[in-house]
């Protein structure tokens, strides 16, 4: 432990292979937020994050503004200290613990938008329970794909996969896709998911485009994995997406993706033309809503967008098939 300029008072309350839980503060300055560092071994920096979320049992306690929570979750085997900063000052706190034999899971990023959005859910009474879902969830797609692919690729069952996952984010998916089945290429629209996903998970990954004209794959796939981005696409780009992923395909190969139809739109609430309804609203800030807002589009939109752009048919759709709600369609490049 150090203190150099500015008191700190720090606390790791929970501290295991895969959650490293506390809270901190400079009583002398409420407002200031201090940087959480985790370290490893050689004094080597494994993440950083800052400490400002609420913690309910500090507001109650008159703790400043309660706002001094931080939560790491994933493989933190290496993790040896934990290190609070700020404007010079350091407080380091050592930890400990027993390894498991396999890890539940790898690093979250902290900007990652999935977790963000759960954690901001009413639905989840915890960060703790977020957490649990996005990985439980993740899981499981990357389960119900890898079944898809071994019904609907049966030629493929003795060899590797070549997959792209489109619009992969920063990996909720990707961290449980079997490499012992698929050649993963990861691609997205945001640099930071693709070198965490690079670093991370040791997957091939490039920067994806809004323009589906300046989306360029360095090869081809058996399968191209679009999950929810069909949701988010206005009418202009919609059927030039299907259009351009459909190209990355090799003979034989097939176009699984999701959208919001009839089933999501009981919630949404929607009003459709023709079978489709856009609204430029994004639940990601950083783009915007008018290439990337919320879409809905039912079966009769979409099967005539597949004939029109790629001269195809859907060889399976399955209503709500996605977490109970969003569609799924598969379609074979003949």
């Amino acid at each position: 432990m150090s203190i150099s300029k500015i008191k700190i008072e720090a606390y790791v309350d929970i501290a295991s292979y895969n959650q490293i839980e506390g809270w901190a503060w400079c009583p002398d300055d409420p407002s200031l937020r201090l940087s959480v560092a985790l370290v490893g071994s050689k004094n080597r920096n494994l993440a950083v994050t800052l400490a400002n979320r609420e913690r309910r049992d500090l507001i109650s306690a008159l703790v400043g503004d309660g706002l001094y929570g931080f939560s790491f979750y994933g493989n933190l085997g290496n993790v040896t200290q934990v290190v609070f900063s700020a404007q010079g000052s350091e407080y380091t706190v050592s930890v400990s613990y027993e390894q498991p034999e396999k890890p539940a899971f790898l690093l979250i990023h902290s900007d990652d938008y999935l977790l963000n959005f759960l954690v901001h859910n009413e639905h989840y009474k915890s960060y703790s329970a977020a957490v649990a879902n996005y990985i439980s969830d993740g899981l499981d797609s990357a389960e119900k794909l890898k079944k898809l692919c071994v019904e609907y690729l049966p030629e493929r069952k003795d060899e590797r996969i070549e997959l792209l996952e489109f619009a992969s984010g920063y990996g909720r998916v990707t961290r449980h896709i079997d490499k012992s089945r698929f050649n993963i290429t990861a691609s997205d629209i945001h640099e930071n998911a693709i070198a965490f996903l690079e670093k991370q998970f040791k997957v091939k990954t490039f920067l994806s485009a809004t323009n589906p004209k300046d989306f360029n794959p360095p090869l081809l796939y058996d399968v191209v994995f679009a999950l929810s981005f069909f949701s988010h696409m206005p009418d202009a780009t919609f059927g030039s997406w299907i259009a351009k992923l459909f190209s990355c395909l090799k003979d034989n190969g097939l176009l699984i993706f999701t959208t919001h139809g009839r089933v999501s739109n009981k919630s949404i609430n929607m009003k459709l033309k023709n079978g489709f309804g856009f609204e430029s609203y994004s639940d990601q800030g950083d783009l915007d809503a008018a290439d990337y807002g919320s879409t809905v589009s039912e079966l009769s939109y979409v099967s005539e967008v597949l004939r029109r752009h790629i001269g195809e048919d859907p060889i399976l759709f399955s209503e709500g098939f996605w977490w109970k709600h969003q569609d799924l369609y598969i379609v074979r490049k003949s």
